[in-house]
């Protein structure tokens, strides 16, 4: 059984798509601080 991932909302994430999501909401939050 592979490793899923839950952030959020989502669910049976990969840990690439669990990076990305990471990755775009705290760019997000730092961009938003500007």
């Amino acid at each position: 059984m592979a490793n899923t991932y839950k952030y959020g909302i989502h669910e049976g994430l990969t840990r690439e798509e669990l990076f990305f999501l990471i990755f775009i909401d705290e760019t997000g939050k730092e961009l938003a601080g500007c």
